[in-house]
């Protein structure tokens, strides 16, 4: 079999792992095949694994996942997430290097524990887990996932607690388990995901040289640049761009040669806790 060809197998069952479900035009906008050729490709998937998808038909039909899948293919999580994210597809590429690898500084994520969140997310269906939480240690809840997002270094997904009443963020390493579940009705959707975030960023004023930075921000006649983001990532988009978030700009300006500059504004959004310095007075 041609490696076109196995690529092609693998992206149908990275879909049905992950998200649950596969059609024909996902093969044909992803490959830029012809329609005979991705029915072919989905056909020969299901004589060789039948019993990894059933077919549904109707408006939004194709093949779905069934209980009884087994992965064919070692698929990459990270690959899985980022596509779920963004809609961009990571590829490696055989061509010369001239960076070193990238470190890995959290654990590897357990395709086994993210496909079903993933799939539940997609489905918009609940999924019940075993968490370990930094404030209240190690317990068992039932979630609703509705987005994922990474910041920091790590990759969460934001989601419905039944036992808080709230949309929450769950880190994805720190999850435990997961089982199906049916969950109860959620009201409402999550405010602070859909609530627009605007950061305010400018050099930082004690910087000795705050020009070069403006080049960074691309900044040429204006005092500072807005970046449009949402209030459940704002933190963590401060965060990795070193932004000093303290009231009066107390932060050593060589490691966050950046100030944010309506701090004030930010008061009622919950990730600025983890921005740098935004608890300092």
């Amino acid at each position: 079999m041609d490696t076109h060809a196995v690529q092609r197998l693998e992206l149908i069952d990275m879909h049905l792992f992950f998200y649950g479900r596969i059609n024909r035009g996902i093969l044909v906008e992803h490959f830029n095949i012809g329609t005979a050729t991705a029915s072919r490709t989905l056909r020969e998937y299901i004589e060789r694994w039948p019993e990894n998808a059933q077919l549904i038909a109707g408006k939004s039909g194709g093949y779905f996942y069934k209980d009884s899948f087994e992965p064919a293919f070692n698929h990459d999580t990270n690959k899985a997430l980022h596509l779920l994210c963004t809609g961009g597809v990571v590829q490696q590429l055989c061509v010369q290097n001239y960076g070193p690898p990238v470190p890995a500084f959290t654990k590897l994520l357990d395709a086994v524990l993210v496909a079903p969140i993933m799939r539940a997310m997609v489905a918009r269906g609940a999924v019940k887990i075993a968490y370990v939480s930094g404030t209240s240690g190690q317990d068992t809840r039932v979630v609703h996932p509705r987005n994922i997002f990474y910041g920091g270094g790590a990759w969460y997904y934001r989601a419905y607690d039944e036992i808080h009443g709230e949309y929450r963020s769950f880190r994805f390493s720190r999850t435990l388990t997961v089982t199906a579940s049916k969950g109860n009705h959620i009201p409402g959707g999550d405010c602070e995901w859909n609530e627009r975030a605007i950061l305010s960023l400018a050099p930082h004023n004690r910087h000795p040289n705050p020009e070069i930075h403006a080049m960074d921000l691309g900044m040429t006649d204006k005092l500072v640049t807005n970046i449009l983001t949402n209030a459940v990532v704002a933190g963590f988009v401060l965060t990795d761009l070193r932004v000093d978030c303290s009231v009066h700009g107390s932060l050593d300006p060589y490691e966050y040669p950046l100030r944010l500059m309506n701090r004030d504004e930010l008061e009622a959004v919950e990730s600025m806790a983890i921005a740098p310095g935004y608890r300092l007075r």
